[in-house]
């Protein structure tokens, strides 16, 4: 899904949207869509992130930090049923 359209300077202001793609307790995938003000998208890509405790295993948000992963995972689930309305 990665796609540079065009280059982006320092000076450029660059809006940048996030969605919560996909979230199986563990590991968080993000889409981001990248736009140079009043012009069209510059870069679609997307990131995977984990969560580590200090030591660096993985962290179970369900067990250790509950409220977050409801939100993250309500995140998702507005995504999946705004992406079905679309269609």
């Amino acid at each position: 899904m990665e796609k540079y359209r065009q280059s982006t300077t320092f000076p450029d202001e660059v809006f940048i949207e996030v969605h919560v793609e996909e979230f199986k307790g563990v590991r968080l995938k993000l889409r981001y869509r990248m736009e140079r003000a009043g012009q069209k998208t510059v870069c679609e890509t997307w990131s995977e992130q984990c969560f580590l405790d200090r030591e660096g295993n993985l962290i179970r948000l369900d067990k250790r930090y509950p409220e977050f992963y409801h939100v993250l995972r309500d995140l998702v689930k507005q995504e999946q049923d705004g992406h079905a309305a679309e269609e």
